[in-house]
């Protein structure tokens, strides 16, 4: 909070990929609810993110 003394204390961090994070920003909603894409996709779903340096496939 602004004008806050109190300090965060960051315990654990978990770095995922950018695709991985691209899955669950495409099956979830800001509820944390499944989409309508996701709830009638049928088979599995592929994200291939091919960056400047790096390719990350989920």
């Amino acid at each position: 909070m602004v004008g806050s003394d109190d300090e965060l204390n960051i315990s654990q961090v978990d770095c995922y990929s950018k695709a991985l994070s691209t899955y669950f920003e495409f099956s979830l909603d800001d509820e944390g609810e499944f989409t309508d894409a996701a709830k009638y996709t049928k088979g599995d779903v592929v994200i291939i993110d091919i960056g400047g340096s790096t390719n990350d496939v989920v």
